[in-house]
């Protein structure tokens, strides 16, 4: 087997960790409407080794509503390189969906083990959409799902699992638009979606995600979105568990 890390390893001990500092938070629009995805990308500088341990490296935003209810929201890294503990090329990203039509602000901060940084208050303006909300169990009968204004959601779809492609995704998705359908189910199997597994192919073992998978799923939510379909996340599929059916 051909070896797993490329690069000669540079372990800095937490002595030598210096504390973070915020550079710069871009968002990528200052107006969205309710229930629309706001995105943030946050550069800092600070020592860390591990970007999916936030004991080692942790990035949120605490958002407030105009109403003063306030939410945390994690940050995640979007892109980058990751060779074992050395890290190049960090794209590091906060989604937060605001659902009340308003003024809101946020922040952002970052935690080491040496210390936090937090950035300036900035705001951005959630604007009021006719659109229906998130998909939840009923307020007035659990038997059944609704969005978050009340309207009866009754899914109808078909489960398409795993693609070859984003192209094949889309194939299915337009065509059961085309019918009606308003669901979907998508696995995070460990043959396409997941973004832990195995250290094998492009995976590299527990506490590595694969970035190129989890690029994969945002390609397939935009797909969800443009044809109008909820889809259902399966993370773990029945063969993860099993030494007989799919190992």
């Amino acid at each position: 087997r051909l070896p797993r890390i490329t690069s000669v390893q540079k372990i800095i001990s937490l002595e030598e960790y210096m504390p973070p500092k915020v550079i710069s938070v871009k968002a990528e629009q200052d107006k969205v409407e309710q229930y629309e995805k706001f995105e943030m990308t946050v550069d800092f500088e600070g020592t860390y080794q591990y970007p999916y341990n936030p004991e080692n490296i942790d990035l949120t935003a605490v958002f407030t509503a105009p109403s003063g209810k306030r939410f945390t929201v994690p940050g995640f890294l979007y892109s980058g390189k990751v060779d074992g503990v050395n890290i190049s090329d960090a794209v590091w990203k906060i989604r937060f969906t605001p659902t009340i039509a308003g003024k809101w602000s946020y922040y952002s901060e970052v935690k080491n083990p040496k210390g936090s940084a937090r950035s300036e208050l900035l705001s951005f303006e959630c604007q009021p959409a006719a659109k229906k909300g998130f998909v939840r169990v009923s307020r007035k009968d659990p038997l059944y799902l609704e969005f978050d204004n009340g309207e009866f959601y009754y899914p109808i779809g078909q489960n398409v699992a795993w693609a070859p492609s984003v192209d094949a995704f889309e194939h299915y998705f337009s065509k059961m638009r085309e019918n009606k359908y308003n669901w979907s189910r998508v696995w995070m199997s460990s043959w396409q979606c997941a973004i832990e597994w195995l250290d094998v192919g492009d995976f590299h073992g527990l506490n590595n995600y694969n970035l190129k998978n989890a690029q994969l799923l945002d390609d397939i939510t935009d797909l969800t979105k443009q044809y109008d379909i909820y889809y259902q996340l399966v993370l773990n599929q029945h063969g993860q568990l099993s030494t007989k059916v799919d190992p």
